[in-house]
């Protein structure tokens, strides 16, 4: 499997899926491609790579068709502890499928064909461990091994992985707290009051002749916020900000103890 990587520092903002999680250009700036198939000694090659530039990327994304087991779970391993994220667009099975499933946002996207294919036994309890532990449901386990040479699309993979693992927010929560489910909904929908705002702003109209064109969800929305009084507002916005950049702290604190492991064991 190659190794490449791709300086993407002015395009990360792009990059990063949308999520409730941060994401910040702060914390790598390069995107690492795994090509080909996975065989022994991509680990080693892995973690050379991220020493030598002292810092992790920002994805790892995939195109394999499949390889070494053993090796990918070693890899994926590390991913998650590292808590970076995977994206997939082309054919990844097999070994590469064991790769991305552990990112903390795993991304599925385009003319994907995505799934265990015929490197994994149905019957092969190191790997339905290693599933289960990188937040894939029993269920979804089950299926994905009922039949291992089934392919999904990328929409079909969405429906049966959850693209933001759930003990990486559990993480993140325990480290920052967040919004509690009402905050949350009431700052969406400040967010959709902003937008509407925004848009009529725009279209240089302060009447109503121009809301045909934003949706009746934002719209709902927004009327809603408008009952809201500015501090609360505020304090909404504040307290989002306030997370994410507890967020941001605790993953680069993180990154770096296992930085500073990386650089012991090459001393």
């Amino acid at each position: 499997m190659r190794l490449l990587l791709l300086i993407l520092t002015a395009l990360i903002s792009t990059q990063s899926p949308a999520a409730e999680t941060v994401h910040s250009s702060q914390m790598a700036d390069y995107v690492m491609t795994l090509k080909d198939q996975v065989k022994p000694g991509d680990y080693d090659q892995l973690i050379g790579s991220i020493r030598e530039r002292n810092t992790f990327p920002v994805n790892i994304k995939l195109e394999s068709a499949g390889g070494d087991v053993d090796e990918a779970i070693a890899i994926g391993n590390f991913l998650r502890a590292s808590m970076l994220s995977t994206t997939a667009s082309s054919q990844c099975t097999g070994a590469c499928f064991l790769v991305w499933v552990s990112g903390v946002k795993r991304n599925a996207v385009g003319e994907l064909q995505i799934g265990p294919g015929p490197d994994l036994a149905r019957d092969d309890l190191e790997v339905r461990g290693y599933l289960l532990a990188m937040d894939v449901t029993e269920a979804s386990v089950d299926v994905l091994l009922a039949d291992p040479k089934s392919l999904y699309t990328a929409e079909q993979m969405n429906k049966l992985i959850e693209q933001i693992a759930p003990s990486y927010l559990d993480w993140l929560a325990e480290h920052c707290g967040g919004l509690t489910r009402q905050e949350a909904e009431d700052r969406d929908a400040v967010k959709a009051l902003k937008l509407v705002e925004d848009s009529l702003s725009s279209m240089g109209m302060a009447g109503s002749s121009s809301m045909y064109s934003i949706s009746p969800e934002i719209q709902q929305k927004s009327a809603r916020a408008k009952a809201f009084t500015p501090e609360y507002r505020g304090s909404l916005m504040e307290k989002e900000k306030s997370v994410r950049e507890c967020q941001v702290d605790v993953i680069t604190t993180n990154r770096k103890v296992l930085l500073d492991q990386l650089a012991g064991e090459s001393g």
